[in-house]
């Protein structure tokens, strides 16, 4: 995982309008939306549990640094 850490516990308290995730008990520094929904998958034993939100921001950068493959040189178009 490129150094990084697999989080052990992950914790959601929603309070009105208010929500707050906490990540091995430390709670996440920035705003979520509270008008989104925090989705937690992975229910079944076999699967890793996820969550997944919306981070709110004012400016969002990408950067995409991932190149296609090359097509293989057999292939033809038509």
């Amino acid at each position: 995982m490129s150094g990084k850490r697999l989080a052990r516990v992950v914790r959601v308290e929603r309070r009105g309008r208010d929500a707050h995730l906490f990540i091995d008990g430390e709670e996440f520094p920035f705003h979520i939306a509270a008008d989104d929904p925090i989705v937690v998958g992975g229910v079944s034993p076999d699967d890793m549990p996820t969550v997944r939100f919306t981070v709110l921001a004012e400016r969002v950068d990408l950067v995409n640094e991932w190149a296609e493959t090359p097509r293989d040189s057999k292939e033809t178009s038509l």
